[in-house]
């Protein structure tokens, strides 16, 4: 008879009374597992990876820590089983082909685009979320320095209804802002070195 196991993380749930006198090897590989949970790495490569989704294994997403490595050439997405919770920190530590991205998702739900650097994702069993809101003034500065994929750019424009103008020269909208109601929106624009002067409430960010 096979055990049943958590959800999560596939430990081990022996029955009454089974394994007597031999626990000591299930006990020992749930404990294992559990410290593989808090602390365990999986390295992925995408070098010579093709478009398309990946469902990720039971070794590869029972680690706490994920880094995503070599050269990203294709859009592509690893997906966690549908119904598997948890924290992860995942390292997009890719070199990224021009218009390509890397999405993390669950099986038959949402998805991120993962920027270059660590990103803090938490999933329900359901949907995956940033384990923090990225501030605009944060995402701003990722799009300068072109860390955040073309693709990630595009359908962060989609989603607010911002032209690329918007971005590089324009006003962004209220809608981009973490706070709608304050400000009539940030100003992106190079820096012309003296006080810049606008409406009250006007956001400036220089790059």
């Amino acid at each position: 008879m096979v055990d049943a196991v958590t959800p999560n993380k596939s430990l081990d749930l022996p029955t009454t009374g089974e394994y007597v006198n031999a626990w000591g090897p299930v006990l020992n590989g749930n404990l294992t597992d559990i410290d593989t949970a808090l602390g365990g790495l999986t390295t992925i490569s995408l070098t010579g990876v093709t478009a398309g989704n990946y469902p990720l294994t039971l070794s590869q997403y029972q680690p706490l820590n994920i880094e995503f490595s070599g050269l990203l050439n294709a859009d592509v997405g690893y997906s966690l089983p549908t119904g598997v919770g948890g924290i992860w920190s995942l390292w997009n530590n890719t070199t990224i082909g021009a218009g390509d991205f890397l999405v993390f998702e669950i099986t038959a739900g949402n998805g991120l685009v993962l920027p270059q650097g660590r990103s803090l994702v938490v999933s329900d069993g359901a949907n995956v979320y940033l384990g923090q809101t990225l501030t605009f003034s944060r995402l701003t500065d990722m799009i300068a320095n072109g860390q955040v994929p073309v693709g990630a750019v595009t359908q962060w424009q989609s989603a607010l209804a911002i032209s690329g103008a918007q971005i590089t020269s324009g006003t962004v909208p209220n809608a981009a802002l973490p706070n709608p109601g304050v400000g009539p929106g940030v100003t992106i624009a190079a820096d012309p070195g003296t006080t810049p002067s606008g409406p009250a409430g006007s956001i400036w960010y220089y790059y």
